[in-house]
């Protein structure tokens, strides 16, 4: 057990690099390849063909799909699915700081799930407060977003649609790894190749096949085939990452996790894209973060007591 407590900085640290590396490269993925569907299918192939070649290399031990431990990462990755695409989407008409924040909104959330459903004590009034500061954080800069000002609360649909898919890919995921047996290879491949039917659907009955009829691959640009290549790479990590530390912390931590490596996205975001946030809708985001920092790990609640005649009290 002491073995993995000692993993968990740098479980956090990879994860936290490949998270916020990916969210920079899938906005340049859509502005130089405007398929988020196909491009998320590309990413799930290539991580399954990453982990069947650790397997069939003896690199890594990988788990044969069985179909009871398949059905819980179904429901999962339906969840999975919703939440990337959303992601996506948002990721299209709004800036990746809006992203970011009603990503923010999540952990608080999660920490009441992770009470009701994953057996967590309620946060603490440190980490209780530092929850509310992310949220006070996130209103102050949606108060000051020139596209909330401009186009309403029309602008945050996809991004409200992607608040609430976190909301449950982050407690049914942490209840997976409670429930479902599997190495970490076994949850990278069950989650990567259960996810490519619904994104192959999604590609088929959207805009986005006929439109690949006016964009063909031949005219890809350069810039963004490399761009997608190295999304598949971190998307590979992403997920290795991800269920490890998934296994290893709670899923509100987990969530926090998810806000607070954000950070260097939004400072490489404000020098690159000239859609970014006011003077003080970064200091909202930076209130976000800093009481994310603030938040401690819920400890599990104690197994029911017995009274002395061993009768449950």
């Amino acid at each position: 057990m002491e073995g993995w407590k000692s993993s968990v900085p740098i479980a956090i640290i990879l994860y936290s690099l490949c998270s916020g590396t990916l969210l920079l490269l899938n906005k340049l993925v859509v502005f130089y390849i405007p398929f988020p569907a196909l491009m998320t299918l590309i990413q799930l192939v290539s991580t399954c063909l990453v982990v069947y070649f650790l397997k069939y290399s003896h690199l890594s031990q990988v788990d044969d799909l069985v179909s009871e431990k398949a059905i819980p990462y179904a429901y999962y990755v339906v969840a999975f699915t919703f939440g990337v695409y959303s992601n996506m989407k948002a990721l299209g008409v709004s800036n990746v700081e809006t992203v970011i924040v009603f990503r923010a909104l999540t952990p608080l959330a999660v920490s009441f799930a992770d009470y009701l459903f994953l057996g967590r004590e309620l946060p603490s009034r440190q980490s209780f407060s530092a929850l509310v500061a992310v949220v006070i954080g996130a209103l102050i800069y949606v108060g000051n977003d020139a596209q909330f000002l401009v186009m309403g609360l029309s602008a945050y649909t996809w991004v409200t649609l992607y608040f609430f898919a976190i909301v449950l890919e982050m407690t049914y995921g942490k209840k997976i790894v409670q429930d479902v047996e599997l190495n970490l290879s076994g949850s990278v491949l069950y989650t990567n190749l259960l996810a490519i039917p619904p994104f192959s659907l999604l590609f088929l009955f959207t805009e986005e096949w006929s439109n690949l009829q006016k964009f063909p691959t031949s005219d890809w640009p350069t810039v963004g085939i490399i761009v997608l290549s190295l999304s598949c790479l971190v998307g590979t990590g992403i997920g290795y990452s991800g269920w490890h530390c998934r296994h290893i912390v709670s899923a509100t931590t987990y969530t926090i996790v998810g806000v607070m490596n954000k950070m260097l996205t939004v400072l490489i975001n404000i020098l690159i894209w000239d859609k970014h946030a006011t003077p003080l809708g970064i200091l909202g985001l930076v209130i976000c973060l800093l009481g994310g920092s603030m938040y401690r790990q819920a400890p599990l609640r104690a197994e029911k007591e017995k009274s002395p005649d061993g009768q449950v009290v």
